[in-house]
């Protein structure tokens, strides 16, 4: 099955423009591949959208429409949840991607055809860092997030979705 392409860069021109996001995973790194299976992500490494012998659908969700019709990139908590994964129950892998790799985008998430994974994060140390940074988590879903001791004492939590989250000695 061929991998996705891109564009290459103009030798003489400006390099692509280079853009971060992220993905909540299982905390083995490994996501639903949408054929029965889990794909594994590596920090470090490259990872490709491979749509087989069909084209990316570019779907105005940024969602894969099928098995290898892309890789979603979160750019909010919004997006990073819509896939399933929770704040405390996931590990979080920050990304980039390069601009002519988008193969749709909405406000919370990108759909990319490819995305190298940077670095793996605790997303709750994360968002106890934002908090400390008085961060606007203003209708952010943390619904069954492990919040367990978290500092949140600077965030705008206004609206957030906290239904299901441990918040046992939280301080908000």
């Amino acid at each position: 099955r061929p991998d996705a392409t891109t564009t290459a860069a103009d030798p003489k021109g400006p390099p692509p423009m280079m853009r971060e996001g992220c993905k909540l995973v299982s905390v083995d790194l490994t996501t639903d591949d949408h054929d029965g299976g889990r794909y594994r992500y590596t920090v470090g490494a490259e990872h490709v959208a491979d749509p087989g012998d069909r084209e990316f659908s570019r779907d105005l969700s940024a969602c894969p429409q099928f098995p290898g019709d892309g890789l979603c990139v979160a750019k909010t908590l919004t997006g990073a949840s819509s896939g399933g994964h929770r704040v405390g129950a996931s590990a979080m892998l920050l990304v980039a991607f390069n601009d002519a790799d988008v193969l749709a985008e909405t406000d919370d998430k990108v759909l990319v055809s490819r995305l190298t994974v940077t670095e793996l994060v605790d997303p709750v140390r994360l968002l106890e860092w934002a908090a400390a940074s008085n961060a606007d988590l203003y209708r952010a879903n943390l619904g069954g997030a492990n919040l367990r001791w978290a500092d949140l004492t600077g965030a705008n939590l206004g609206g957030a979705n906290l239904r299901g989250a441990d918040l046992r000695g939280a301080d908000l």
